[in-house]
């Protein structure tokens, strides 16, 4: 493991702090993912732009391709579901596994690049990408496969157990709504690792959001058993 950089992991946090106090759009979600990790985020996001470079413009299914099937051959940690490393996108470039959520941040990202619109789809209990123009979903965590509504619906029921539907599940996620629900995979993985420091990065997070500032007494009991 690299060594952490303590004056980098803070930098991060204050651009992430002032990212998430005025409300994170849909451009800035991968950057406020890279916040995350004390590293510099700006490599991650060139390398991102340039897996973009080559493909040809408005093609999403290039996109899956170029991710999922080709050389890179992104896929779902089904080994080690809830490592830490999943939901922190550095990570997930690195190591080229990740989560729902992170590899559907990287597609996103990716296919930004390519002229591609897609969108996060947060589902109960998985997260998927839709493609604004065909109205297609792509599932990231199983290799970019395609899905219609229907798809999606058994996705659910086999995820969750659910066999009960809301239409409602298909829209699209805000910038806001992504970045919270990493931050709640985060905050699991940490606690469930005792991991202190991924804790007090990802709560100081939370608490920045407006939606979330009554998770400052939680906050301040949480360092009150630390100290």
């Amino acid at each position: 493991m690299r060594p952490v950089d303590e004056v980098q992991r803070a930098h991060n946090l204050e651009r992430f702090l002032q990212l998430a106090a005025r409300g994170i759009e849909h451009h800035e979600v991968a950057l406020a993912a890279l916040l995350l990790s004390p590293v510099d985020p700006e490599p991650f996001l060139t390398y991102l732009g340039n897996l973009a470079a080559p493909l040809p413009r408005h093609d999403t299914e290039a996109v899956m391709t170029a991710l999922f099937g080709g050389d890179l051959r992104f896929d779902g940690n089904t080994t080690d579901y809830y490592d830490p490393a999943n939901q922190l996108l550095t990570a997930v470039i690195e190591r080229r596994i990740g989560a729902p959520i992170t590899l559907a941040v990287l597609t996103i990202e990716v296919a930004r690049h390519a002229g591609c619109e897609l969108v996060g789809i947060g589902l109960p209990g998985h997260f998927i990408v839709s493609d604004t123009r065909s109205g297609l979903f792509y599932d990231p965590f199983h290799r970019g496969r395609r899905l219609d509504a229907s798809g999606c619906r058994a996705l659910v029921a086999q995820v969750t157990g659910r066999q009960q539907w809301d239409p409602d599940w298909l829209a699209p996620a805000s910038g806001d709504e992504i970045v919270i629900r990493i931050l709640n995979n985060l905050k699991a993985a940490a606690q469930r690792r005792h991991n202190h420091k991924l804790l007090h990065t990802v709560m100081t997070a939370r608490v920045s959001f407006p939606a979330l500032a009554h998770e400052h007494d939680e906050f301040r009991r949480i360092l009150a058993k630390w100290n």
